[in-house]
């Protein structure tokens, strides 16, 4: 374990203001500054996101959309040489 890695206590008072009912309807980045505001720091937004995500109480924050599995062509499936042609148009 790094020597800068959260303590188990502050890994738990964290979770525990953010799991606040004030913060229940009000996404990570404006956690952050709301307790900034009142003079507490407990984290960075990115190791607020990185200890709930452990927790399981966060999938995905920030604009990055989930990503998507490439499925392979349902048609079109050669069984035997000469079932599926295509061309090149250049």
């Amino acid at each position: 374990m790094p020597s800068h890695a959260l303590s188990p206590q502050k890994r738990a008072a964290l979770l525990a203001v953010a799991n606040e009912p004030r913060f229940a309807a009000v996404p990570l980045a404006r956690i952050v500054p709301m307790l900034a505001e009142e003079g507490t720091y407990l984290g960075s937004q990115s190791r607020m996101a990185r200890v709930l995500k452990a927790h399981g109480q966060i999938a995905r924050w920030g604009r990055a959309k989930t990503p998507k599995a490439i499925q392979r062509p349902t048609t079109h499936i050669a069984m035997a040489p000469g079932q599926v042609w295509c061309w090149n148009m250049t």
